[in-house]
């Protein structure tokens, strides 16, 4: 069985009150689940990279890609370097950033809510000299509301690796679940992208190192040394990577590394590594997408962004499904679970436990269904959206509001 290889996720329980609803702790899953097949998507905070190739004499650079425009390029040499390993690594670590993500977890409950503190860490790994930052949509999802919107109850913070110990906002620019890529920016210049290479002229038996963060930032700037093992390789994880095929290598991937970066023996990026085959009887089998697909991915969010800007402001009850809700004698739909302060829904007049029937027209059961709606919506679109509000035990009455998207 194929699964995301979750990194170094932590809970901490931050206080215990808000209005009477139950005491629920929420458990934050942390490690491997032994035994079964699976396969893992990983956070990447990774630096140090072990390679060996006479390839890494060369001081020249190569052309880059013009979108990327990047002038801060370190050239190879094999002076004052213990292997050439070390000199890839000296090239390629100060292209890679640690990523945490902290969010505030709100656990409804019938005596009281509890307030949890949920940690991510992974990888990522600098594009444009001008704060751009790659890595994967699994690493920075909490940071992003069940209705595609910015959490704002999250927060994510970039550690370079010049500097691990200050942590700087960051923003999501845009994201693509189905190739489970992301792009995040600083407010900073002059920073050391990496250089990108050809996954088209990847070929089987290649020395590459894979660097990223294994164990969160702890171990910010690790290296780890393999082959190539396999090209074109077919994985789908819960509908992710269906349409891209990846590069299979024997490089230690580990919880962490999700968002780093797979790198030829001349320091270019050839790859972001993602998931991991975690099973019985399973080692070094690790999957990174192919560079020249995460380079017209992100170009493209880039330039266009995505429906993460568009704002209503609530996120969804996911203890509810349509069919539940129907089981028990109500509307299927969408409940709400929170509305954000300030936000379009709430000053519609949407309120919590609201079921949304139907948006702009059209009728919704999932929060999959409202957000593909609202992807093809803008900022100062209006849009009716009808709720069922319940009244008393099995009875309420269906409301209408117009609300103006942000």
């Amino acid at each position: 069985m194929y699964e995301y290889y979750n990194n170094d996720y932590r809970s901490r329980k931050k206080s215990i009150t808000l209005s009477v609803k139950s005491m629920i702790a929420v458990c934050i899953l942390c490690g491997f689940i032994g035994g079964g097949m699976s396969l893992v998507g990983f956070n990447v905070f990774n630096k140090d990279v072990d390679s060996g190739n006479a390839f890494l004499g060369a001081t020249e650079t190569h052309d880059k890609s013009q979108s990327q425009n990047t002038k801060n390029i370190t050239n190879i040499s094999v002076e004052s370097v213990t292997s050439y390993a070390n000199a890839v690594a000296k090239k390629v670590l100060p292209s890679i950033v640690g990523i945490n993500v902290t969010t505030k977890v709100v656990n409804k409950g019938w005596f009281g809510d509890t307030v949890t503190e949920k940690v991510g860490e992974g990888s990522g790994i600098i594009y444009k000299e001008d704060g751009y930052i790659i890595t994967n949509y699994h690493v920075v999802q909490d940071s992003i509301t069940t209705a595609g919107e910015m959490n704002p109850d999250s927060q994510i913070k970039v550690h370079l690796y010049e500097d691990p110990e200050t942590g700087i906002d960051a923003r999501v620019i845009g994201y693509d679940i189905a190739s489970d890529l992301a792009v995040i920016k600083i407010e900073k210049d002059n920073l050391t992208a990496i250089e990108i290479g050809d996954s088209d002229k990847v070929e089987v038996g290649d020395i590459v190192l894979a660097l990223g963060n294994p164990g969160g930032l702890k171990f910010l700037g690790s290296v780890s040394q393999g082959i190539i093992s396999g090209l074109n390789r077919s994985v789908e994880v819960d509908g992710v990577y269906k349409d891209l095929t990846l590069i299979q290598t024997d490089a230690a991937i580990n919880p962490g590394n999700s968002g780093g970066a797979l790198v030829n023996v001349e320091g270019r990026l050839i790859g972001v590594n993602s998931v991991k085959l975690a099973a019985t009887g399973y080692e070094g089998m690790g999957f990174a997408i192919p560079v020249n697909d995460v380079v017209r991915i992100i170009e493209s969010l880039i330039e266009n962004g995505n429906a993460v800007y568009t704002y209503l402001g609530i996120t969804e009850d996911t203890r509810y499904t349509a069919e539940l809700l129907e089981t028990n004698g109500y509307p299927g739909g969408v409940v709400v679970g929170s509305v954000a302060n300030g936000s379009p829904a709430e000053k519609a007049g949407i309120k919590t436990y609201d079921i949304i029937v139907e948006f702009n027209g059209i009728k919704v059961r999932t929060m999959q269904e409202l957000q593909n709606i609202k992807s093809s919506l803008r900022k100062g679109d209006v849009v009716n959206i009808k709720v069922f509000r319940q009244t008393s035990l099995f009875r309420g009455d269906y409301i209408t509001f117009d609300v103006t998207l942000a």
